[in-house]
């Protein structure tokens, strides 16, 4: 049997946002409103990483609250209002400069929008997501990779979820 290809990663930097992550190669940045940088499959439109950094009141997730608050924020912020959701986990944790991350796990149901109802031959889809968020100076970083539920255990975790697991901050 012929060896299996190697999964190849590229590393995304950006000195002005202050962030660094890997991710999967093959994804392309894309225009999306919603997130600075945004980077997708072109054969699996939903497949994708976005990050978006955007200025807080905030100094810090406690003024949140803990890490399950901190999930359903997110999910109601980023999930459509009517869309059946749950999410499958939310943990906290810090870095070497006793910054706070929160990693939230999540999953729900909506429907393709035209363009993608015609290419996929699908009304529906299941998303699954994994996403970190942090607020650091007035600024909350929030990076999700995202990839339809029965694709997640092949191409989201550990492949998509790379850029969720080796996000950093630059300063």
């Amino acid at each position: 049997l012929p060896a299996a290809p190697a999964l190849a990663f590229e590393t995304f930097k950006d000195t002005n946002l202050g962030i660094e992550f890997r991710y999967p190669t093959g994804l392309q940045k894309s225009e999306n409103k919603l997130y600075n940088v945004f980077l997708k499959d072109v054969i699996e439109p939903l497949e994708a990483v976005g990050i978006r950094v955007v200025d807080s009141g905030r100094s810090t997730l406690d003024d949140i609250g803990d890490a399950k608050a901190v999930a359903e924020k997110l999910v109601a912020d980023s999930v459509p209002e009517k869309a059946p959701r749950e999410i499958l986990s939310a943990v906290s944790k810090t870095d070497d400069r006793g910054r706070r991350y929160d990693i939230i796990e999540y999953a729900y149901q909506w429907k393709f929008a035209p363009d993608l109802r015609a290419a996929t031959g699908r009304t529906r889809f299941q998303l699954h997501n994994k996403a970190i968020v942090t607020v650091y100076k007035k600024k909350q970083y929030l990076v999700i990779a995202s990839a339809e539920e029965q694709n997640w255990p092949s191409r989201g975790d550990g492949q998509l979820s790379l850029a969720v697991d080796t996000f950093k901050l630059l300063f």
